[in-house]
């Protein structure tokens, strides 16, 4: 296994293989959350904590919610209406670090869900935002 390893990494493959294949993907997928996110969940005044929102890393993006929603509430809903799961920021917390609320913040991922799905499942979090904001 080691000697796999070592050619992996020595040939460049390894390296080829992020820049011409994972690394376009999650572009994608992740403008194409971003375009479900600026249609559907902006205008509910969700936002993005990221202040830039071109340069990017890692598999999945936060939202904070509007007031007076709570991220374990928005996720048990999302759940049990829409069969939608996404992270509920108090599950990331660390522990010492008052610094983050993350009581109204959710994390969703971009790098699991099949691509075509992305759209729908923002959706599906707006329709739950939506009535939540109605009838808290």
């Amino acid at each position: 296994m080691s000697t796999f390893i070592t050619q992996l990494l020595s040939s460049g493959e390894l390296e080829k293989h992020i820049y011409t294949t994972l690394q376009p993907a999650y572009a994608r997928r992740y403008k194409s959350m971003m375009t479900a996110i600026e249609r559907y969940l902006l205008p509910l005044e969700v936002a993005l904590p990221q202040m830039d929102r071109d340069v990017v890393g890692g598999y999945f993006l936060w939202l904070e919610l509007p007031k007076p929603l709570n991220a374990d509430a928005v996720a048990q809903r999302a759940k049990a209406e829409e069969n939608l799961t996404i992270g509920q920021g108090p599950l990331f917390a660390v522990y010492g670090d008052e610094m983050k609320d993350l009581e109204r913040q959710v994390r969703v991922c971009f790098s699991w869900e099949a691509e075509e799905n992305l759209s729908e499942g923002i959706q599906r979090l707006a329709t739950v935002i939506r009535k939540m904001l109605r009838h808290p």
